[in-house]
């Protein structure tokens, strides 16, 4: 019998839902999370791996305690052994010090799912099945801006041997929140990213990879060398990859001498129902004209000294215009408050 996981990334639950939705938003990230606990319970998974961002909001107060225990209850539901890294949504300006006060440390205390990334004096990761044929381990890599000292910590991992002291291939999965391009290292958003290659490279196995939502699938490498990128099972806004993305995760099965990934889709709506593309090209219209506007103002001649409320009281429109045009003004940084206008 092979030895069965599931990764998922990016889940971003949040007690708010996305702007330009029309549906139950709650309601159908519950779905999504009541399949991934389905799945996992039918093939009876040995490992669940979490690869980050399992929250969205940054700001602790902003996650209210219903939100933490769906968290809680979700990893709950899973089958097996249950493992965790932190993703940048997890935490407060990308420092890992402000996990104890966030809701994913929470979680973690909760005892519910693993923090796959250990103190180096505890071991490199952990183990996870320990069969007749063969033996899985998986070690994780918390959120790092950092790419030099995630180097660091797989290049640790390099050193784990391909057999046990039994003779059984070990097959070491590692959980990364971090970007990764085709090729070569490079950059994405402003972030160094990984490369394939220098992955393809590594001794670890199985690179179960969460940050980027786009949805690459399960890509070989080469023979039983996998780079796992199913997507966000969340789709947020109306970007074009949420549109075109169907929400998923990967199953991976560990044998004797292969190993085989796959990704499972999950139930969603089609995008037309639950994205309300009126509202997004009205409000794009909407902010469209505001910055006509301002442009407008901003090639108009005032006095000199003349302040900006005094300035608008003079021009023909009425109250709840003025007012808006002021907040427009501001907000723009047009002018400031009580200072000049500076048209």
């Amino acid at each position: 019998m092979p030895c069965t996981a599931i990764s998922f990334q990016d889940l971003h639950i949040a007690d708010r839902g996305p702007p330009y939705r029309k549906d139950d938003y709650h309601a159908a990230v519950q779905s999504k999370l009541e399949q991934i606990q389905l799945i996992s319970q039918r093939l009876r998974t040995e490992a669940t791996f979490n690869c980050g961002d399992l929250f969205n909001s940054k700001q602790p107060m902003k996650n209210s305690h219903a939100l933490v225990q769906q968290a809680i209850d979700f990893l709950k539901g899973l089958s097996g052994k249950s493992y965790s890294i932190v993703g940048n949504h997890d935490i407060t300006k990308d420092a890992l010090e402000s996990l104890s006060k966030q809701p994913m440390g929470t979680v973690l205390k909760s005892g519910v799912t693993l923090r796959a990334e250990r103190d180096y004096s505890l071991g490199l990761g952990h183990d996870f099945y320990n069969g007749e044929d063969c033996t899985c381990f998986v070690a994780g890599i918390d959120f790092r801006r950092g790419i030099q000292e995630v180097r660091e910590k797989l290049d640790r991992l390099n050193n784990l041997p391909l057999y046990d002291s039994f003779g059984r291939r070990m097959w070491v999965t590692v959980l990364l929140h971090q970007y990764a391009n085709p090729g070569n290292p490079g950059s994405m958003f402003g972030e160094e990213s990984l490369g394939y290659e220098e992955l393809k490279e590594s001794r670890i196995d199985v690179f179960c990879m969460g940050h980027d939502h786009a949805q690459y699938g399960c890509i070989e490498l080469a023979p039983n060398k996998y780079i796992i990128r199913p997507g966000s099972p969340i789709r947020g806004s109306i970007a074009q990859e949420d549109i075109r993305r169907q929400p998923a995760i990967a199953i991976i099965k560990y044998n004797k001498d292969t190993i085989q990934a796959q990704t499972c889709l999950l139930k969603h709506t089609p995008s037309e129902e639950i994205f309300d593309f009126v509202l997004k090209q009205e409000q794009a219209e909407k902010k469209q004209e505001e910055n006509q506007f301002i442009e407008a103002l901003n090639n108009t001649e005032a006095d000199e000294g003349v302040n900006l409320w005094d300035w608008l009281q003079q021009k023909d429109m009425s109250n709840a215009v003025r007012s808006k045009v002021h907040s427009l003004l501001t907000e723009n940084q047009v002018v400031r408050e009580g200072a000049e206008v500076a048209v």
